[in-house]
């Protein structure tokens, strides 16, 4: 069964003027083809049902289809090629054009009401920590063509850059939104990259304190929903806590952990 990856879908922008590569999962040793308009190549999964094919090059342009068939077929449409790019960043990058509660973009509202430029595409990557590389994303979402709807959720830094460059290249515009406020630099480089510098060494305990207390607050969040299953079968209200640690719970952002024994509170 041909299973393609989270970044390939309806309205993607494919990147001009080099080889495309489309790749995904099937049947072990099933056999596939993949078309993308006039061109068509075969390929079949390996024993552990990867597949991979590299196009050749195409000019700036769409619509297109993609279709890869095996048992099953996938079929993609609206495709354009143009210049694909990555924004990433902490919260300066990953503000969306509606602003912040605590803080705005100039003009906003003027700027949401002409965000029409159906050859821009967005692809917003949910944040999530892996401590090893993920070989798809952990989401549904999509491809989004730009819209007033859509670009006042979206990276105002990199919508305006989009912008920009519809304007001076007069191509298609794929814009991968990889943004996490607050995240450090060691968070987004590679093993090989943290382990090839010793003064990088302190990155290693500061991941296994973070690890540390994820652990335990998972642990306690564990503990909560146990009291609230109780208080729940019981026909009580389930205990009180802070308004703050409520809020952070139900966004899964970190929070005062509070122990039983002590009474004292941390930060989490």
């Amino acid at each position: 069964m041909v299973v393609l990856p989270e970044i390939l879908g309806d309205h993607m922008v494919l990147q001009r003027n080099h080889p495309i590569h489309i790749w995904g999962w099937a049947d072990p040793e099933e056999k596939l083809s993949v078309q993308l308009g006039d061109m068509n190549v075969s390929v079949s999964a390996n024993e552990g049902g990867k597949w991979a094919v590299d196009l050749p090059a195409m000019s700036p342009g769409g619509p297109f289809e993609l279709t890869v068939k095996g048992t099953n077929v996938v079929k993609l449409k609206d495709i354009f090629i143009g210049d694909v790019w990555v924004a990433s960043g902490q919260s300066n990058m990953e503000m969306p054009l509606a602003g912040f509660v605590e803080g705005r973009v100039k003009d906003d509202e003027q700027e949401i009401r002409a965000a029409d430029y159906p050859e821009i595409r967005f692809f917003k990557v949910n944040p999530v920590a892996s401590s090893y590389p993920l070989v798809d994303f952990r989401q549904k979402g999509g491809w989004l063509i730009c819209s007033p709807e859509t670009a006042a959720r979206f990276s105002a830094v990199a919508y305006f850059f989009a912008r920009e460059l519809l304007s001076s290249q007069e191509v298609p515009i794929g814009i991968v939104d990889s943004t996490w406020g607050g995240t450090p630099a060691e968070a987004w480089m590679s093993l090989p990259g943290l382990t090839s510098d010793a003064s990088l060494a302190p990155a290693f305990d500061e991941f296994n304190a973070l690890a540390a207390r994820h652990a335990e607050i998972k642990r306690v969040w564990d503990i909560e929903d146990a009291e609230d299953a109780l208080a729940a079968s019981s026909g009580e209200a389930p205990p009180a806590r802070p308004a703050e640690h409520r809020k952070r719970r139900r966004t899964g952002g970190s929070y005062q952990i509070c122990s039983p024994a002590t009474d004292t509170r941390r930060q989490g």
